[in-house]
């Protein structure tokens, strides 16, 4: 049975911290972010992410004086791609800035490897899970994708990547879910209302998400 949008399910809700970090950021779940990170990115099979290694998600400045940073999940790729998911569950103004700075860590962190870097960085990637919205110029656009361009348009490196969920502009009912991104995304939306788990995400990703 279904509860009403106002009631609680038996579920966690995914938007909190703990249950987003349970979901998300666990070795035993890791299966769970490998699926929704090839999702969201829509990699074909040759460019698809096999494994992930958890990273340390504090990380200090070179100086203790400077602020830190303090992510939800950070991963690398079995291809050397480096991933920080972060979920907002609350408005915060600033979140692109937020995402820029974040970003600045991976590529600290890239350049200590060895003494002698020439530079190339690995892809990075930062995820906002957001639970608000804060781009108003397209109320049905849920999902946005950015990257560094030149004035005419072309990709100036794609090393830099930024992807950003606005959960609030998916309206899509569970009779309406057609990919397997419209699920992760009605999930996020609404795993806490639910009581039962729906044929309509009932598959071997999903019962690991249930059973979590």
């Amino acid at each position: 049975m279904k509860k009403s949008p106002t009631e609680v399910g038996r579920y966690l809700d995914f938007r909190t911290d703990f249950a987003f970090k349970k979901i998300f950021g666990t070795e035993g779940n890791k299966k769970l972010l490998i699926h929704f990170l090839n999702c969201l990115l829509d990699l074909k099979k040759e460019t698809r992410i096999l494994d992930i290694t958890y990273l340390n998600t504090e990380i200090q400045s070179k100086k203790k004086e400077e602020r830190k940073a303090i992510f939800d999940v950070y991963c690398e790729t079995n291809q050397g791609e480096r991933f920080i998911v972060e979920m907002q569950k609350n408005s915060q103004k600033h979140f692109k800035d937020r995402s820029l700075f974040y970003s600045t860590f991976p590529i600290q962190e890239l350049s200590e490897r060895t003494k002698e870097w020439d530079f190339q960085l690995s892809k990075i990637y930062v995820i906002g899970v957001l639970n608000f919205t804060f781009n108003t110029k397209y109320p049905n656009k849920v999902i946005t994708k950015v990257q560094m361009k030149d004035e005419y348009g072309e990709v100036f490196n794609e090393h830099l990547n930024f992807v950003y969920l606005e959960i609030p502009k998916f309206r899509k009912s569970i009779n309406e879910l057609e990919t397997f991104m419209d699920k992760w995304l009605f999930l996020i939306k609404n795993l806490h209302r639910l009581e039962d788990r729906p044929v309509e995400v009932q598959n071997e990703i999903f019962d690991k998400l249930f059973s979590t």
